[in-house]
């Protein structure tokens, strides 16, 4: 099963996306982006060719349609392209992520490496020198 993606970019005449059809998921599409397409021309050349069927882990991009989607801001673009919440946005050089086109953008790497998120049990057992996880209280 596809898991379908928006691939957007932010060009001198506006915002351009294409609709990615394999490996959207965050882990699948996104550090492909971030290794292969990390400068604005190759972000313009991948766009530019259209509709993606898939990008291999080589960066080797087979498209299937000449497609392009155009707008002003990003969520405009991601409205027009069918895809399953995976929203990847190039600004300036810099991927951005998000979810939906109702979330705020975050920036790839951030969305790749997320900080650890800090539980209220993690503070007990910090504030009580407790190691190993878990309340017994």
């Amino acid at each position: 099963m596809a898991t379908r993606a928006a691939v957007i970019y932010k060009g001198n005449d506006g915002m351009r996306g294409v609709y990615s059809h394999w490996d959207g998921y965050l882990s699948g599409l996104g550090p492909k982006l971030k290794n292969h397409f990390n400068t604005r021309d190759k972000v313009e050349r991948l766009i530019e060719g259209g509709d993606i069927a898939e990008i291999d882990d080589d960066g080797n991009v087979r498209y299937f349609n000449a497609s392009i989607y155009k707008g002003e801001t990003w969520q405009e673009v991601a409205r027009q392209i069918p895809h399953n919440g995976h929203i990847y946005v190039s600004i300036d050089g810099i991927w951005h992520y998000a979810e939906s086109d109702k979330h705020w953008l975050q920036e790839l790497d951030a969305a790749l490496n997320p900080e650890p998120v800090t539980t209220i049990d993690d503070v007990h057992d910090w504030i009580s020198g407790k190691t190993g996880g878990g309340r017994d209280d």
